[in-house]
C-alpha cells in the first residue's frame, strides 16, 4: 500500500501534458493542447489536454481522466502501478509495504500476467549471460549477427535454455506463481509436462509504449522441419499482436523529431537500424499491417516509409496494408533494399552514414512505386491493364486530400498512358461510393445521449411538463457540475431577517444544494449523479468541502471520469432559458450574486420537475385506490404539490401547463 501523503505528492507533481506527450503528439492551441485521440480512430484532432485543470478529454469518443487515469486506460496500469510510474518519472520516493505472497495472490489476473512477463524477461536475460548455453549463444549467433553488447542490453534480448526444457516454469513456480497463471500468460506449452514456450530460442521482449513487457518473439537456433523459425507469444489479456509495433517504445521520440517512421518487418531489422543510429524505426513483427498499428504510428507522425526486402512477391502481398495507411490520411513512401538484402544484412555490410544516405536517396512515393511495379506485368494485355488501372485508382481514392490525389493522378496518367480525365472520373466515383458507405454506416450507429442542452425543457417562458425519467438527466448533470465547479465557493442569498427586512447573507454553494435536495428527499435518479451527490453529502457532514482536484484525482475511476466530463464539457442551460429569466449571459466565476441566480434557477426548476412526477404517481394511485379516506389523503397531497409548484414557477416567472 502507498501512503495517501505520497499519492498526493505524486499527483500534485505530475503534469498531464508531459505524461501524455510521451505517447501521442500534442500541439499547443491557446492554453490547451490538442492531438489525435489514442483511444479511437480519427482524422481531425478532438483530444484535448488542459494543463490548468491537469486533465484530458476526448470530445470524439468521450474518454477523459487525469495523468493517472490516462496511464490506467492507455497502459492498463492499476491505480498503484500508475502512481509508481509517475513517482519514478518525477524522482519521488514513495514508502510502501513489501508485497507478500498474499498480496501477489490478491493481484487480478491481468496484473499477474504482467508480472510473469517481467519475471520471464529477467530469467531469459540472465540465462543468456549466466548459463553455459547462453554464453555459447551470446558468443556465437548474436556476435555473428553483429549485435553489440549495448543493443542486447537495450532491447533486453535473452535466451530460453533448451537443455532444461521447463527452466522458466520451475523458476516462476518457485517464485510463488501458479502453473495455471503461467499457462494463461502463454509462457508454457502443456504437453506431457509444462515445457517452456520459447525453449531453445533467443527471445526478443515485446514492449508496450511505456516499456512494459507484453510478450516475446522467439528465434529458433537449430533448423527444424517441425518448428517455425520465429514464434510469437499467443494472444493473452495483455498481448494483442495486431495492436503492437515492435520497438515503438524506443522509437517514439525519434519519430516525433524527424516526423517520419520507418516500418520494417522483423526484430533484427529494428535492432540493426538502431545500431546504425536510425532510431525512428518500428516493425510489424511479421504480421499483416493493421488499422490499430497504423493509428499507433499516426500519434507521432503522418509520414511512413516502408522498407522492403528485394522480394517482389512479398512487396505485392503488402499492398493491402499500405492502402490502409493511405486511407488513414498518411503519406507513404517506400524504400527497396538491394537484391538479396534486408535492413539487417544491409546494415552489417555498410557504414552508418552509407545506410542513412541509401534510405534518404532511394525513397519513392508508394502510389508511383505501386504503378511501376504492377505495370511491368501487363505487357499488351488490355484486361490486365484494366485491372491494374482499377487497382491504382482504388489506392488513389483512399487519399483524403484532394490536391494530393490530383498530383498522383497526373503522374500515374503519364506512366499508364491513360488520360487524366478518365482517371479523375473513376477516382471521383470511388471517393463518392466510399463516402456514401460511410454515411450509411454512421446512420446506423448508436450515438451517445446528448446531455449538454436542455432546450427541450426551457425554450420559452411557458413550460410544457410532458416528460419521462430521462428529462431529469440534464438538470441532474448540471447540478453536479455546479457542485464540482463552485461547491467550495459562497454566494449572496437574499432573504427576510427577523425584523422582516430584506437582508443579504453568504451561503456555501455545496451546502445549499445538498440541504435543499435532502430536505425534500429529491435525490438524483441517475446512478452516477447519485453517487457523486452522496460523496458531497457525506463530506459536508464532516465539514469537508471537496474541490475539483479531489474529484479529478479520485481513486474511483468512474467518479474521476464523470468529474472530468463535467469540468471539460459544456453542460449548460440554453441561452433561451437565460433570456426567459432576464438573466444576463456572462461568467459566474467570482460573481457571488450572479452565482445565486444560476443555483436558484436550477434547484427550483428541478424541484418543479420532481413535484410534477410526484403528482403523476398520485394520479396512478388514485386510479387503483378504492378506499375513500386514502383517496382524500392523496387528493390533499396532490393539491399541496400543485400549490408548491405554482409558487416555485412564480419565482421563475414561468407558467406551467399540461
Amino acid at each position: 500500500m502507498i501512503s495517501q501523503e505520497d499519492i498526493q505528492k505524486v499527483i500534485e507533481t505530475a503534469k498531464v501534458e508531459e505524461i501524455i506527450s510521451e505517447f501521442i503528439n500534442l500541439k499547443k492551441r491557446g492554453v490547451n493542447y490538442i492531438g489525435l485521440c489514442p483511444f479511437h480512430n480519427e482524422k481531425t484532432p478532438s483530444f484535448t489536454v488542459s494543463p490548468t485543470k491537469n486533465i484530458f478529454k476526448c470530445f470524439g469518443c468521450g474518454k477523459s481522466g487525469s495523468s493517472v487515469g490516462f496511464l490506467m486506460e492507455h497502459e492498463h496500469y492499476t491505480y498503484p502501478e500508475a502512481i509508481r510510474y509517475l513517482a519514478a518519472k518525477y524522482g519521488i520516493e514513495i514508502q510502501e509495504q513489501e508485497r507478500t505472497e498474499k498480496d501477489i495472490e490478491a493481484e487480478n489476473e491481468k496484473n499477474i500476467i504482467f508480472h510473469l512477463h517481467t519475471l520471464a524477461q529477467k530469467f531469459y536475460f540472465e540465462a543468456l549471460y549466466n548459463s553455459d548455453e547462453g554464453k555459447s549463444i551470446c558468443g556465437s549467433y548474436l556476435k555473428e549477427r553483429g549485435f553489440t553488447e549495448k543493443s542486447i542490453q537495450k532491447f533486453g534480448v535473452g535466451y530460453c535454455p533448451e537443455g532444461e526444457k521447463n527452466g522458466f516454469v520451475d523458476y516462476a513456480t518457485g517464485n510463488g506463481y501458479k502453473i495455471e497463471d503461467i499457462v494463461k500468460a502463454g509462457l508454457t506449452v502443456n504437453e506431457t509436462y509444462h515445457r517452456d514456450k520459447f525453449n531453445g530460442r533467443i527471445t526478443f521482449p515485446i514492449y508496450s509504449i511505456s516499456g512494459r513487457v507484453l510478450g516475446f518473439g522467439g528465434r529458433l537456433l537449430k533448423q527444424s522441419d517441425k518448428a517455425p523459425k520465429y514464434l510469437n507469444s499467443p494472444e493473452t489479456l495483455i498481448y494483442h499482436k495486431s495492436k503492437i509495433l515492435y520497438g515503438l517504445n524506443f522509437a517514439k521520440a525519434a519519430i516525433l523529431k524527424y516526423d517520419n517512421c520507418y516500418l520494417v518487418e522483423g526484430y533484427t531489422d529494428v535492432i540493426s537500424l538502431h545500431q546504425a543510429e536510425i532510431l525512428n524505426v518500428v516493425a510489424s513483427s511479421g504480421t499483416s499491417l493493421t488499422e490499430e498499428q497504423i493509428r499507433l504510428i499516426k500519434r507521432y507522425t503522418t509520414n511512413i516509409t516502408v522498407v522492403f526486402d528485394g522480394d517482389e512477391a512479398g512487396i505485392k502481398a503488402s499492398f493491402r496494408g499500405i492502402d490502409l495507411i493511405l486511407g488513414a490520411g498518411m503519406n507513404v513512401k517506400v524504400v527497396i533494399m538491394p537484391d538479396g538484402e534486408d535492413p539487417d544484412s544491409f546494415v552489417k555490410k555498410n557504414r552508418d552514414t552509407d545506410v542513412e544516405r541509401y534510405l534518404n536517396n532511394n525513397t519513392i512515393s508508394f502510389i508511383l512505386f505501386k504503378t511501376r511495379i504492377l505495370s511491368k506485368d501487363i505487357g499488351d494485355d488490355p484486361i490486365k491493364k484494366s485491372k491494374l488501372i482499377k487497382d491504382i485508382i482504388n489506392s488513389i481514392s483512399l487519399i483524403p486530400d484532394g490536391i494530393t490525389r490530383s498530383l498522383f493522378i497526373k503522374e500515374c496518367s503519364k506512366i499508364l498512358k491513360v488520360g487524366e480525365d478518365i482517371l479523375i472520373n473513376e477516382v471521383t466515383k470511388n471517393v463518392r461510393n466510399r463516402l456514401f458507405k460511410q454515411i450509411q454506416k454512421s446512420s446506423k450507429e448508436d450515438f451517445p445521449e446528448d446531455t449538454s442542452v436542455v432546450d427541450s425543457l426551457t425554450t420559452q417562458p411557458q413550460i410544457d411538463l410532458t416528460f419521462d425519467d430521462s428529462s431529469f438527466l440534464p438538470l441532474e448533470i448540471r447540478i453536479c457540475k455546479m457542485l464540482v465547479s463552485y461547491g467550495t465557493q459562497n454566494f449572496i442569498d437574499v432573504g427576510i431577517n427577523e425584523n422582516n427586512e430584506k437582508a443579504e447573507t453568504e451561503r456555501n454553494v455545496a451546502g445549499f444544494i445538498v440541504s435543499e435536495l435532502l430536505v425534500d428527499e429529491f435525490l438524483p435518479f441517475d446512478k452516477r449523479c447519485r453517487k457523486f451527490f452522496d460523496i458531497f453529502a457525506d463530506s459536508l457532514k464532516n465539514d469537508f468541502f471537496p474541490d475539483e482536484n479531489f474529484f479529478i484525482q479520485h481513486s474511483d475511476i468512474e467518479i474521476q471520469r464523470f468529474s472530468i466530463d463535467l469540468l471539460a464539457s459544456p453542460y449548460t442551460l440554453s441561452s433561451n432559458w437565460k433570456q426567459s429569466q432576464n438573466i444576463e449571459v456572462q461568467s459566474i466565476d467570482n460573481n457571488k450574486k450572479l452565482l445565486r441566480y444560476e443555483i436558484m434557477d436550477i434547484i427550483i426548476f428541478y424541484k418543479i420537475l420532481r413535484l410534477k412526477k410526484e403528482t403523476e404517481e398520485i394520479d396512478k394511485q388514485l386510479e387503483l385506490c378504492e378506499d375513500i379516506d386514502e383517496q382524500n389523503d392523496l387528493i390533499v397531497k396532490r393539491i399541496s404539490y400543485q400549490k408548491v409548484m405554482k409558487e416555485l414557477a412564480g419565482k421563475l416567472g414561468i407558467i406551467l401547463y399540461k
